[in-house]
């Protein structure tokens, strides 16, 4: 069980041009390693935390620096970071790992809805703070799988509807699911020391928030322009390249690297950079 830490919320910025391109030179053949990317394909925009402690008290507003309370990406990315904490606590619970899915479904109301609530007001969406207490209740009770999922899926869709009813432009779930990327590589660092599992709740929220970005991908491939629909295919590549990073739920020691899921966050900014 992680213990959170009161932080400064943290704001991601790219590295100038010139930073970028000595940048790319090193960090591109690690990423072609470890991610089966080559080419092109493996240049990276590396980011870099500015003040303050990483971890989940910073994980609200990660979103790039500059942006105004009311970016429309940084709602987006407020509900990917929910939803990604409720996708690690449910494949948990199927797993049979209630007692590590309870803080997992806890922590988005805990810390992450109040600030989202304001905002699900202002673009009028529904809320579901109700669904979010319904759903931490029943894995707190150790319910039968099948009403925790039906739960889990109440909060999902509402969630869901969110994101559509809102009707934000592509541009802004691309930025949403890049800041999503790169708190995974925060939370992974953390959960992730020297090859052995420092902090597990840390490494499990990696993967809830990676899981969540490839399903928000998903969502923009289907998208009938093809500049988004393109941009979305290499993105959903680069989140695939993670893959390396991770081994299971609960795993005991990894030999996984931060640096991939930065990487990948880099390359779908850049896969990303053609869309409004």
């Amino acid at each position: 069980m992680s213990t959170h830490r009161p932080v400064t919320p943290r704001m991601w910025r790219t590295l100038t041009l010139a930073g970028a391109a000595a940048a790319l030179t090193t960090a591109a053949p690690a990423f072609a390693d470890q991610s089966g990317f080559s080419g092109p394909e493996a240049r990276i925009w590396l980011a870099e935390t500015e003040g303050g402690e990483g971890g989940e008290g910073g994980e609200s507003g990660a979103v790039a620096e500059g942006a105004e309370a009311d970016n429309p990406s940084e709602f987006l990315t407020d509900l990917a970071l929910i939803e990604g904490h409720l996708r690690v606590g449910f494949a948990l619970y199927a797993a049979d790992r209630a007692d590590l899915a309870v803080t997992h479904m806890k922590h988005p109301q805990d810390e992450i809805y109040a600030t989202l609530e304001p905002e699900l007001a202002e673009y009028g969406a529904s809320g579901f703070s109700g669904e979010l207490t319904a759903l931490a209740s029943s894995v707190e009770g150790q319910k039968p799988l099948a009403e925790v999922e039906a739960a889990y899926l109440a909060v999902i869709a509402k969630i869901t509807a969110a994101r559509t009813e809102t009707e934000m432009p592509p541009r802004a779930t691309f930025d949403a699911i890049i800041a999503a990327t790169r708190v995974a590589a925060e939370e992974y660092a953390i959960g992730v020391v020297d090859g052995k599992i420092a902090n597990l709740h840390e490494y499990q929220d990696a993967w809830g928030f990676i899981e969540t970005a490839k399903a928000m991908a998903d969502g923009l491939i289907t998208s009938t322009d093809p500049t988004v629909s393109a941009a979305a295919t290499e993105v959903r590549k680069a989140l695939e390249g993670t893959a390396v990073a991770f081994d299971g739920l609960v795993p005991e020691a990894i030999e996984g690297q931060a640096t991939v899921i930065i990487a990948a966050a880099g390359a779908s900014e850049l896969a990303a950079f053609k869309v409004k």
